[in-house]
């Protein structure tokens, strides 16, 4: 279970565009798709008084929690241990080598480091994945209530 919650809530993503680096935390991404899934089904609930699609909205509502908590709680109480940085993808290593105090060897550090240099990245996706869950109950919203 750790292993799932590092892959999808440590550190950061990182992606290149022209001049500059772009970080997205790993976090946010799942925190802001159940988030805007609560806003969707309370819209629905609102428009057609289904009890139903409450029960979602109180699904979803709880998920966001549970995501608020893994992604800014968990790893403040149980960091990221040197015995587990080959678990880490490349990005991750990047990242967490750039933190001042990790806790890596100074080996893990060079390797992160390295990975730094020859510029790995997730890719610019990760941009469209955290901005599209933001749009979608703001234009099903003006959808259903215009």
């Amino acid at each position: 279970m750790r292993n799932l919650i590092i892959k999808h809530f440590a550190l950061s993503y990182v992606s290149r565009g022209k001049d500059e680096v772009k970080t997205t935390l790993r976090a946010s991404v799942p925190t802001s798709i159940c988030f805007s899934l609560t806003i969707i089904f309370g819209l629905l609930f609102e428009k057609y008084g289904l009890s139903t699609i409450k029960i979602f909205k109180i699904i979803f509502g709880l998920f966001s929690i549970i995501c608020l908590f893994l992604g800014f709680v968990y790893f403040k109480a149980y960091p990221i241990r040197p015995n587990e940085f080959e678990k880490l993808d490349d990005v991750q290593k990047y990242v967490v080598s750039t933190l001042p105090s990790n806790g890596l060897t100074e080996d893990q550090n060079k390797e992160g480091l390295d990975l730094g240099k020859r510029g790995v990245e997730n890719g610019v996706w990760i941009i469209y994945a955290f901005f599209a869950p933001i749009l979608t109950p703001i234009i099903l919203g003006l959808i259903l209530f215009l």
